[in-house]
């Protein structure tokens, strides 16, 4: 079975025949004169003269506690030491913070972690125990 190639319509298929094509678009392309010549936008950017975009200013949004100033919070009220898991739970319970999350307690578990690394005594949170946390303050 002889192989036929297929002509796009879209597309000329000789040099001149693209030749014509791009000769016709460029005739027919209509140029619009810019409403101010390219001196005068210079003169008026730099004067300030130039229309400027209004900026409106975006309306507050309430900010949202993170779950480490929540568990924070849950920490300075309890007077013992406390497990992340029910750490996690109160805050859930109470309505306090929500997750999607599949682990919320590692999650918050590194975080305390983590800041007690980072700020040292300045940490909202000490380990007392494997496991067990309370506010250090």
């Amino acid at each position: 079975m002889p192989r036929t190639k297929k002509i796009q319509p879209s597309k000329p298929a000789t040099r001149k025949q693209r030749a014509k094509a791009v000769a016709k678009v460029t005739k027919e392309r209509i140029v619009e004169p810019l409403p101010i010549t390219i001196d005068e936008a210079i003169t008026n950017s730099l004067d300030g003269n130039a229309p400027r975009k209004r900026s409106t200013p975006k309306p507050q949004k309430s900010k949202k506690s993170s779950g480490l100033d929540i568990a924070a919070q849950i920490l300075k009220a309890s007077d013992q030491p406390m497990r992340c898991r029910d750490i996690v739970q109160r805050m859930i319970d109470d309505g306090l913070w929500t997750t999607n999350g599949k682990t919320p307690h590692a999650t918050i578990y590194a975080a305390m972690i983590r800041e007690i690394q980072t700020k040292g005594e300045q940490s909202r949170f000490k380990k007392t125990d494997r496991g067990l946390f309370t506010h250090s303050g």
